[in-house]
This record gives C-alpha cells, sequence and structure tokens, in this order.
C-alpha cells in the first residue's frame, strides 16, 4: 500500500522478554529519521500454563509440617498476585502460606495480594491447597538498553529472577561496579538459598528461583540482559584463595538433625577495618526458629555470621553456635580451597 510500511516479526527474532524495534529513513540526500519512540519494544505474553515456579515442594510430612518445608520463590511476570500464580482461592493457613521480607518478614494472606518483580517470597503449602506451579502473564517492562533496574536497601534483600531465564550474580555485580553505580564487587554479597537450610556463596539464581543478598548501602542496580547464563550454580561454597594470600577466607557449616546453616566464615582482606565493614555480612533472617553460627566479637553488631578482619599473621576469632531448635548434636564443618 503507497505510504504504508509493514514488517513481520518471526517468532525467531523475540527473545525471552520481547523485541526492540524501530523503523529507519533515508532520504535522497542521506538524512536520516528514526521512528519514535527509540527504540520501541513488546513484550512477550507468556500462555497460561507456559510458566512454572519449579522451587516450591509441598510439605514433607501433611501431619506435621515445619519451617524447613519452605522454599523461596519469584515470578518474571507482571501484574502477579498469589491467586494468579498458583491457582489459590482459599484463605485456610493450615494449607499455605506465603511471606515477604522487608526488613522483617509480613505475611501475605489474600489470593490477591500481589507479588513484585525482583523480590522473593516465602512459600509453604500442602497437597491438599490445590497449589498450580503453572502460569503465564507478561514479561517484565525492561531491554538490552533499559534493564530491569532492582531496588536494594542497605542491609538484608530478599530478591528474585526478574527474568525467564537463569542469570549469572557475579556478572551483575561487576556489571555494576563498572557503570558505577557501587564502589565494589564486594559491596554486594554472593547469593544465600534456603532450601530447609542456608546455603550461602551462591552465584546462578535460577528461573523463579529467589535468594538472600545483603548490600552494604541503599542502591538501584542493574540486571542486564547480559547476565544470562546456561551455567549449572553452585551445590557449595567455594573458596579458591590459599591461606597464605592477604585476602582469603574459609567458609564454616554448621548441621543439625533438623536443618543447617552454610553462610557463616572467618578470613582477612588488606581493606578490612575493625568493627563492622563491607566485608561483615550479617545472619540471614529466619521465620520462626533459627540455628546461626555467629561472631562474638563485641566491636560487631549482633548476629554477624562473617567476620573478615584485616590481614595479618594471626588472629583468634570467636564464634557462637546458636538455636532455638530442641537441644541437639551439631556438627561443624569448613569449606576450605578447591
Amino acid at each position: 500500500t503507497p505510504g504504508v510500511y509493514a514488517h513481520f516479526i518471526a517468532d525467531s527474532e523475540f527473545d525471552a522478554i520481547g523485541i526492540q524495534y524501530f523503523f529507519g529513513a533515508t532520504d535522497i540526500y542521506g538524512n536520516i529519521g528514526n521512528s519514535t519512540p527509540f527504540p520501541a519494544k513488546v513484550s512477550v505474553e507468556y500462555d497460561q500454563g507456559s510458566l512454572q515456579v519449579s522451587s516450591v515442594q509441598p510439605v514433607s510430612n501433611s501431619s506435621d509440617p515445619q519451617e524447613t518445608d519452605y522454599r523461596i520463590f519469584s515470578v518474571p511476570v507482571r501484574s502477579a498476585t498469589i491467586g494468579s500464580v498458583f491457582g489459590l482461592t482459599g484463605t485456610n493457613k493450615s494449607e499455605w502460606r506465603v511471606w515477604q521480607y522487608n526488613g522483617g518478614n509480613s505475611e501475605l494472606t489474600s489470593p490477591s495480594s500481589s507479588l513484585s518483580i525482583g523480590k522473593g517470597y516465602w512459600l509453604i503449602y500442602q497437597n491438599t491447597a490445590g497449589v498450580d506451579p503453572f502460569f503465564g502473564g507478561v514479561a517484565v517492562d525492561a531491554s538490552n538498553s533499559n534493564p530491569f533496574v532492582m531496588n536494594l536497601v542497605s542491609g538484608i534483600n530478599l530478591i528474585g529472577n526478574p527474568y525467564n531465564f537463569p542469570i549469572d550474580w557475579d556478572f551483575i555485580r561487576n556489571h555494576n561496579e563498572t557503570i558505577g553505580t557501587i564502589t565494589s564487587a564486594n559491596d554486594l554479597s554472593t547469593l544465600n538459598f534456603y532450601n530447609g537450610g542456608f546455603n550461602g556463596g551462591g552465584n546462578r539464581l535460577g528461573t523463579t528461583e529467589g535468594a538472600f543478598v545483603v548490600s552494604n548501602e541503599p542502591v538501584n542496580i542493574e540486571i542486564p540482559f547480559g547476565s544470562q547464563t546456561s551455567r549449572i550454580g553452585n551445590s557449595e561454597r567455594r573458596f579458591t584463595r590459599p591461606l597464605d594470600d592477604e585476602n582469603w577466607e574459609v567458609g564454616i557449616n554448621l548441621k543439625n538433625g533438623t536443618t543447617f546453616y552454610n553462610v557463616a566464615s572467618i578470613g582477612m582482606h588488606p581493606e578490612a577495618v575493625e568493627g563492622r565493614d563491607k566485608h561483615d555480612m550479617q545472619a540471614m533472617p529466619y521465620l520462626f526458629r533459627y540455628l546461626e553460627f555467629n561472631s562474638r566479637n563485641e566491636q560487631l553488631e549482633d548476629r554477624i555470621s562473617q567476620e573478615i578482619t584485616e590481614t595479618s599473621e594471626n588472629h583468634v576469632w570467636e564464634f557462637e553456635a546458636v538455636t532455638s531448635f530442641d537441644p541437639s548434636e551439631a556438627t561443624l564443618s569448613l569449606s576450605l580451597i578447591h
């Protein structure tokens, strides 16, 4: 049709989020004009049932559910609710419960409660709840040139993957250091997962997964498309520097008959200072009962699980295992160099 220009967009031209496009025109004098907005974008709308929250599971013992049955999930679609993602309609707390963390835990009790992109949530549910973890919706409003921006507070954040593909957290930390959002990649901790207990040191956040991250200060970080990864996430913490290096760390793992806490660590760094700094890390939050291994250094605030001191010939760390579970035997182990 004269004056009407069109382009058919094939399915293969879309990525997991959508597509960016613009129309350009060049006259005989070489003048170029581009369509506005530049570039425009179309977001993918996933069919109902085409996405799955794979990080959750029903309680292991329906007659005696425990807090260790909780799992953390996230959603990569807009306008999501507990009901739209899991097919829930009732509000029976004996069948399902969802909590969010914003400096403290607060419960979401209605199926109509909103679920935000980039946030993680605790979930526990019984088989009888009728949970359907397959859902759909419109992808996050983001693109290569305008990636999703995640808002972090100073301290502990429960984050979620905003995209329908796994992301590399080390890449994200380094990217935000490069663009000046943070001073150092160490201003953000590694990922701390909850799977019946805590595992620290993670670097890969899978689709619909969530994890705890500690930020040194309030900051808005970019989650670039380049963070997409196909590598397998860590199953255990890995420390690669020898103990005679000026910058080293050793993980301390604590386990009892009910849960585990693989978050604590000690180490040295030439830029560490006395008292609390960005190299130290708070203990992870909990819903009801806890198992922790925390520093007894009086110069640090309560519940510090990672204590890194200034590099020196020697140092004595004092830690204490604390729990609100019934007294039981616990086992300590170290995560050394791999």
